[in-house]
């Protein structure tokens, strides 16, 4: 994956890279260990995980309460977790740790899918002659302040953000079988991603790849085996879990805003209304090329879906790559100019609104603005794109 032009010596790169990881894990270990960065919601992760290595309930109050105290979180309340029991699986080894040690472990983790998922989306989206456009991406990508949020908090939002964009990026290469089995990180939080995971499901039938549904469920059986070889309760827990899951947090989607304003909740499912929509461009429109059709169903699921907070929009990186994309196409430097201030000053002002309140549920105005600026830059990018571009996108599948 070129980002840059190859004017620098590969020796040079390579130490260069040696020396700036080895910098960026020293300082990550002090950080775990002197702060309380990276703790808020991964106290709740590691936890369940803990307890469900140690063949007890992961949803049980009164268990997490205890594991809680005996760390010290400094919490008054605690941390519960109301995520599938697949993601105690594909934190495993975290249960093992320490606290401040899988804090650490998991820190590194989220920066390196942070970099990894970036790096791959421009490999996807971005035009290999212009290094310009995919440096700028690469900055806005670490400097998203949702993407810091998410860092502060260890979330498991990266899990899903990286699983939907690997299995993109494997799926163009042909790895078909992996691109599927990439699929079930997603499942930790699938309402972030139901039109674009049933997308690539039917596309893939559509264009009978069932190499990844079998990845997929491959991945499904063997975690379900490991959930029953740690806890053959875990389908009666998780059943309990669900009696008791709260549905009414007040989150950046419309449902949320419309629900915290006092005037209905019947919108927090307005999402079901739009399953059709991915199973029409998947069956009846495969000529539409696939890495344009998940941008935009992705940036119609994150303000759309049941709840999700506003560093759940990391996934956002997904469609702003393909709206770098369209920029870099526009011939006219004006609009190019235009477009990249816009998305600058949408960087600039979520990052002031990060700083300056506390209230998520009006995050919600970052994937409106963001509706604007990518039906702007489509619409621009239709008469710069050149011809050959645009009958390569035709044909692609």
């Amino acid at each position: 994956m070129k980002i840059f032009q190859n004017h620098i010596p590969r020796w040079v790169l390579v130490v260069l890279l040696i020396l700036g990881i080895s910098l960026c894990l020293v300082w990550l270990w002090q950080i775990s260990f002197s702060t309380n960065i990276g703790s808020g919601d991964f106290i709740g992760y590691w936890s369940a995980t803990h307890l469900f290595v140690s063949g007890e309930n992961p949803y049980d109050p009164a268990l997490m309460g205890m594991v809680q105290r005996e760390i010290e979180t400094g919490w008054d309340v605690t941390i519960m977790v109301w995520n599938p029991p697949l993601l105690f699986v594909f934190l495993l080894p975290l249960g093992w740790m320490s606290f401040q040690v899988a804090k650490f472990i998991w820190m590194v983790a989220n920066v390196a899918m942070i970099l990894g998922s970036s790096l791959m989306l421009a490999e996807l989206y971005l035009p290999n002659d212009r290094p310009e456009i995919r440096l700028l991406f690469f900055l806005f990508s670490v400097c998203l302040p949702q993407v810091i949020s998410g860092l502060f908090m260890g979330q498991v939002t990266f899990l899903v953000f990286f699983g939907l964009t690997v299995s993109l990026f494997l799926l163009n290469k042909g790895r078909v079988f992996w691109a599927g089995a990439a699929l079930a990180l997603t499942l930790i939080k699938p309402h972030l991603v139901i039109l674009s995971l049933v997308y690539l499901l039917i596309y893939m039938a559509r264009k009978r790849q069932f190499a990844g549904w079998f990845g997929l469920m491959t991945v499904g059986t063997a975690c379900m085996l490991v959930l029953f070889v740690f806890r053959l309760e875990w389908i009666q827990d998780l059943l309990e879990q669900m009696k008791s899951n709260p549905t009414n947090w007040f989150t950046p989607t419309l449902g949320g805003l419309v629900s915290y304003l006092g005037i209905s909740e019947s919108l927090r499912y307005m999402i079901l209304l739009f399953l059709p929509l991915p199973l029409y461009l998947a069956w009846y429109r495969p000529e539409i090329d696939s890495n344009r059709v998940v941008a935009f169903l992705t940036l119609l699921t994150v303000p759309l879906t049941f709840f999700g907070w506003s560093f759940d929009q990391v996934i956002l990186l997904i469609p702003i790559a393909q709206v770098f994309a369209w920029v870099g196409f526009l011939e006219k430097r004006l609009l190019k100019v235009w477009l990249t201030a816009s998305i600058l000053i949408a960087l600039i002002v979520a990052i002031l609104y990060r700083l300056s309140s506390r209230n998520d549920v009006f995050q919600i105005w970052f994937p409106f603005f963001l509706w604007l600026i990518y039906f702007a830059a489509w619409r621009l990018s239709q008469t710069a794109m050149p011809k050959a571009v645009l009958s390569d996108e035709r044909r692609s599948a």
